[in-house]
């Protein structure tokens, strides 16, 4: 029974932990462990193999007549299963991403002033507002809209793709 307090323990402690400090505390783990680190490279790294095939020279070859030899040999590689993308800024797991993981818009959100006809901040001081942290936004999205294609906030995503790692 103190097994199941202690985890619930844990799982309190990492939920109020910030992720600089659950990113340290892993490490320190890894580092400390190899049952820990086989784990989280389980868990965090994917291998991927890639086949190379590359063209013998035909000055090699005994006559010019014959076609140049083909030689495939295979390359392991690893990388990190987690990826920020390039356009969204989302954390995304790259073995799920496909032609359509990748959905936002491809310009600048503005607030609409003929939402907010009343409001003098929007109606004689609108570059002062950031869009990105204005109240409005949570209250009243519809009230702000893409500059790429017009939709309201909460509107379906224009752009809409794999997700491009910022790492490659």
């Amino acid at each position: 029974m103190a097994t199941e307090t202690n985890r619930d323990a844990l799982l309190r402690a990492i939920d109020n932990a910030d992720e600089n400090t659950l990113r340290t505390v892993l490490k320190s783990m890894c580092q400390d462990s190899e049952v820990c680190r086989k784990e989280a490279i389980g868990r965090m790294v994917v291998s991927r193999k890639r086949e190379v095939i590359e063209l013998s020279d035909s000055s090699d070859n005994d006559t010019q007549n014959k076609p140049n030899k083909k030689k495939k040999t295979v390359e392991l590689t690893q990388k990190s299963r987690f990826e920020k993308c390039e356009t969204c800024e989302k954390t995304y797991d790259v073995t799920l991403n496909n032609n359509k993981a990748c959905q936002t818009h491809d310009d600048l959100l503005e607030i609409d002033p003929d939402y907010f006809p009343d409001d003098d901040q929007v109606e004689y001081d609108i570059h002062s507002i950031d869009v990105e942290t204005d109240w409005r936004r949570e209250v009243v999205p519809e009230g702000f809209r893409w500059q790429c294609c017009d939709a309201p906030l909460n509107g379906k995503p224009c752009l809409v793709q794999w997700h491009i790692s910022k790492n490659e």
